[in-house]
């Protein structure tokens, strides 16, 4: 059994997903990765590519599905570690990733880091409290979710069309569970993917979200947020 899964999700993606398995299988800690790659039956060349490294794939799958969320609720649920982190096609795993001691933080629900935002620098995580705010604290893709406490609760939730990572994180964030911020970089995010192009519908649909766990005063906060609200810490 590994230590962590890392879980690709891909559609249609030949220009960038070499470069994500790359980062991942040339890592140094490459012997205590599970690599997940769940395809949504791309018509481009990027099965023949990920086709190519198979041999370092422990899993690939390439079938229709509901949306980039459900194919990360399947690789999910074919993991066999006790980590679980999601890595896009086009980010990249940071090469001292084998670095993270994993061990020591077997009592928290996430552990989360910075983020390279490629082509503008390190991002550091936003202090919990922007939550409440309608903002989630860091990169999903530099979060790293423990399998083994959370259990049935890493599940993205399909009943909201946008936002998910989002949604997940607040409802293990309004459950109590411990996280832990570790000051180091994680991933390096491409950007340009689903969740920056953003829409009315999205909009409604992110405060409906904040609705449904924070009430009218959830919706509040996200307006005081855009007006230019600073949220204090707790």
């Amino acid at each position: 059994m590994k230590k962590i899964s890392i879980i690709t999700v891909t559609l249609n993606c030949e220009q960038h997903i070499e470069s994500t398995i790359l980062s991942v299988i040339n890592n140094k800690g490459f012997e205590n990765i599970e690599y997940i790659i769940i395809d949504g039956y791309s018509s481009d060349k990027t099965l023949e590519i990920i086709n190519n490294y198979k041999s370092f794939i422990d899993i690939i799958i390439s079938e229709k599905d509901f949306g980039i969320f459900d194919a990360m609720n399947k690789g999910t649920k074919l993991s066999n570690s006790d980590w679980v982190m999601y890595l896009n096609a086009g980010d990249k795993l940071d090469e001292n990733f084998n670095e993270f001691n994993l061990d020591q933080y077997i009592s928290y629900a996430i552990v989360y880091g910075n983020t390279n935002d490629i082509g503008i620098g390190i991002r550091k995580p936003f202090n919990l409290a922007y939550l409440k705010y309608g903002m989630i604290m860091a990169c999903h893709q530099s979060m790293i979710f423990n399998k083994k406490i959370l259990k049935d609760v890493l599940i993205y939730d399909l009943k909201y069309t946008s936002y998910n990572d989002f949604e997940l994180v607040i409802r293990i964030y309004k459950n109590k569970f411990k996280v832990f911020y570790l000051n180091s970089t994680i991933a390096h995010y491409l950007g340009n993917g689903v969740s920056t192009k953003i829409s009315t519908k999205k909009r409604l649909n992110k405060l409906k979200m904040m609705y449904d766990y924070y009430g009218l005063l959830g919706i509040i906060r996200v307006f005081m947020f855009k007006i230019g609200y600073e949220p204090k810490f707790f």
